[in-house]
C-alpha cells in the first residue's frame, strides 16, 4: 500500500495538495477499518438485540414530534368511549348549576328582575344573592363550590367587602352549607387584597400545571402570607368529596394524606334511554359502530364521531334561571331521597368565556364539569379511583420480550413459517396484516381491562408500545433476514 500511496503523491504538484491527499487517504482507510469492525460486530446477535432495544427505547422515551403522546391520547380516548357505552353508570349525588346568558337576561328582565347586571360579569351583589340562596336552600346541600374566580377587586362590580361580610355571616350561621370559592392556583393566585375583602373564605385549587391530563387531589395554591399550607391545598373535587363523607358520617381521612396519586378522570354516560344503555346488545352495536368509524378515520374515509350530549352526564344539571322560575327546579338530584347528601357546583357556561377543555366522550366541555366528573369518580370508587402509575420498567421489559420473541421466531421457525412471513403474495400479505392487527387489538383490549378494571391504574405510554410493535417487528425481521443470508 505504501508504493501505491507514494505513487499517488508523485502526481501532486504542490506540498499543500500532498498534505490534503495524505489526510484524505488516511481518513478513507480509517473509515474502511471502522466499517469492517462494525459489520463484524453486527454479526453478533446480542449486539443487534441491544440496537433494536435502544431504537424502541428512543421511540418510547423521546416522543418524536409529539407522536407518541398524541397516539396514546387518541387511542385512550377511543377506549374510554367504548367503556362508557358498555358500562353506563347511575347518576351521582352531584348538581351543576349553569350561569348562562339566557339566565342572566331572564333574571335581569330589562331592569325588572332582581339581577342588577344584564351581562357578564355580575356584580358582587348578584354573586351574594346567588351564594346566599344556595347556602340556605331548603334542599340542604352538603357543600357548594362556586367556580367563579375573584382574582382581585373589580371597581365596576361594586364593593367586594360587602360580599365578604355576607360570606362571613353565612359561615357563622348554623345549618348553612359550606361555601367553597375558586382559589386559582400557584401561577394564578387570588390576590391577598381580594382574599381579605372576602373574609378569608374556604378556597379550592382550580388552576394547576405539570400534571398532564391527570387531576391531582392536592396541588399548590399560592395565597397571602398568613393563609394555610400553600403546598398541599385541596382541589375542588377533593373538598366536595370530603363534605359528602362528613354528611354521611364516613371516614375519608385517606384523601387528606399527602402524596395521593393523581386521578385519571373517567367521563361516563348516565344509564338512561338516549344515553348509556344497560341493554348489552345496544351497547355492543354502538361500540361496533364506533370501532368501524375509528378504522375509517385511520385510513381517511370517516369523520370524527359526534360527541355525546351534555344531558348524558351522570349528574343533575339546572340553569340558574330554573331555580327562580314560577315552578323552581330542585337543587337535589331527582334520584335521591330527602335527606340524602349531595353537593352543588356553580359555573359559567358561556362560549365567550372560552373556559373549555377537551373530553373523549363529550368533545369540548366547560371546565366546571371536569370537577363534577372528578367528584363522581370519587363517589363511585372512593380510594379505588383510577390513578396515574409509572410503568416504565414494565414497558421496557415488554419491549425486550417483544424484540427477543421476534428474533426467536425469525431464527428458529421452520422454512414454511419463514416463507409465510416473507411472502409478497397479495392474499398472504393481506391475511398476515389482518391477523397481526387482530392480535394487537386483542392485546390492547386485554391490557385495558387489566389496567383500568383490575389494577385501577392509568399507565402512560403502553399504547405507544403496542403501536410501535408492528414497525419494530418489520425492522427486526428485515434486518435478521439479511444476516441470515450472509
Amino acid at each position: 500500500m505504501s508504493d501505491e500511496f507514494n505513487e499517488r503523491l508523485r502526481c501532486v504538484p504542490t506540498e499543500r495538495l500532498r498534505l490534503s491527499c495524505r489526510i484524505g487517504i488516511a481518513l478513507s482507510t480509517l473509515l474502511n477499518y471502522v466499517d469492517m469492525q462494525l459489520r463484524a460486530l453486527l454479526t453478533r446477535k446480542p449486539v443487534r438485540f441491544t440496537l433494536y432495544f435502544l431504537l424502541g427505547y428512543w421511540a418510547l422515551g423521546s416522543d418524536p414530534l409529539g407522536l407518541s403522546t398524541a397516539s396514546d391520547k387518541a387511542i385512550s380516548g377511543e377506549l374510554a368511549r367504548f367503556g362508557a357505552y358498555l358500562a353506563p353508570v347511575p347518576p351521582a349525588p352531584v348538581t351543576v348549576v349553569a350561569i348562562d346568558h339566557a339566565s342572566i337576561e331572564g333574571l335581569h328582565n330589562e331592569g325588572k328582575g332582581w339581577l342588577t347586571a344584564d351581562d357578564w360579569p355580575l356584580t358582587y351583589v348578584d354573586h351574594g344573592r346567588i351564594l346566599r340562596d344556595l347556602a340556605l336552600s331548603s334542599d340542604k346541600p352538603a357543600a357548594v363550590f362556586y367556580d367563579i374566580f375573584f382574582e382581585k377587586p373589580r371597581a365596576i362590580s361594586g364593593d367586594m367587602a360587602r360580599l365578604g361580610r355576607l360570606l362571613t355571616q353565612l359561615r357563622n350561621k348554623p345549618g348553612t352549607a359550606p361555601l367553597i370559592l375558586s382559589g386559582g392556583g400557584s401561577f394564578m393566585p387570588m390576590s391577598d387584597e381580594a382574599y381579605q375583602a372576602l373574609g378569608r373564605p374556604l378556597l379550592a385549587v382550580t388552576a394547576w400545571e405539570g400534571y398532564g391530563d391527570f387531576y391531582p387531589l392536592h396541588a399548590a395554591l399560592r395565597k397571602g402570607s398568613d393563609i394555610g399550607d400553600a403546598a398541599n391545598a385541596p382541589m375542588a373535587a377533593t373538598s366536595l368529596y370530603q363534605a359528602l363523607c362528613a354528611r354521611r358520617g364516613e371516614n375519608c381521612d385517606w384523601i387528606k394524606q399527602p402524596g395521593q396519586p393523581n386521578m385519571a378522570v373517567q367521563w361516563e354516560l348516565v344509564s338512561r334511554p338516549g344515553c348509556g344503555s344497560s341493554d348489552a346488545e345496544r351497547a355492543w352495536v354502538r361500540v361496533a359502530s364506533d370501532l368501524f368509524n375509528m378504522l375509517g378515520r385511520a385510513i381517511g374515509f370517516a369523520d370524527a364521531p359526534l360527541p355525546a350530549p351534555e344531558s348524558c352526564l351522570p349528574f343533575h344539571q339546572v340553569r340558574l334561571s330554573d331555580l327562580y322560575s314560577d315552578e323552581p327546579a330542585s337543587l337535589r338530584p331527582p334520584h335521591l331521597k330527602p335527606g340524602e347528601p349531595f353537593v352543588v357546583l356553580v359555573g359559567v357556561v358561556m362560549p365567550s368565556m372560552k373556559d373549555y377543555l377537551s373530553s373523549p366522550l363529550y368533545g369540548l366541555i366547560e371546565a366546571v364539569y371536569l370537577h363534577a366528573a372528578a367528584v363522581e369518580n370519587l363517589h363511585r370508587h372512593g380510594a379505588g379511583y383510577i390513578h396515574e402509575r409509572d410503568i416504565t420498567p414494565v414497558a421496557l421489559a415488554l419491549l425486550m420480550l417483544l424484540v427477543a420473541a421476534t428474533m426467536h421466531v425469525r431464527h428458529y421457525s421452520n422454512s414454511t413459517i419463514n416463507r409465510l412471513l416473507e411472502s409478497e403474495v397479495l392474499v398472504v400479505v393481506f391475511t398476515r396484516w389482518v391477523l397481526w392487527w387482530l392480535l394487537l387489538c386483542m392485546v390492547v383490549v386485554a391490557l385495558y381491562c387489566g389496567f383500568y378494571m383490575v389494577w385501577r391504574i392509568a399507565p402512560e405510554g403502553w399504547l405507544t408500545l403496542i403501536a410501535l410493535a408492528p414497525l419494530l417487528r418489520e425492522i427486526v425481521l428485515t434486518t435478521e433476514s439479511k444476516y441470515d443470508h450472509q
